[in-house]
């Protein structure tokens, strides 16, 4: 629905999307992390009221990444892949 309204250039994944896309092509997932956003104002577009509340911002997203429960609930996920044969590409 958002594609009516914003053109996309990124691709986002649910994990379990982006551990099955790593396994159907040859990789074992060894790890997985997940991230918060960092309000860190990028884009240059960031509300002026983000500016004063990024410290309590990344506090709590940096308590978030910690709690079990929660960390899932990052925007940006990081997996730790190894080629299922084992080849290093050497």
């Amino acid at each position: 629905m958002g594609q009516r309204f914003i053109t996309y250039w990124a691709r986002n994944y649910w994990p379990r999307e982006l551990a099955a896309l790593a396994v159907r092509n040859g990789f074992v997932v060894r790890e997985r992390k997940y991230f918060w956003q960092t309000f860190e104002n990028i884009s240059g577009r960031q509300p002026a009221c983000l500016k004063m509340l990024a410290p309590l911002l990344r506090a709590l997203a940096g308590l978030g990444e910690k709690l079990p429960l929660i960390r899932k609930l990052g925007v940006s996920q990081m997996l730790v892949l190894q080629r299922a044969d084992g080849d290093r590409g050497q």
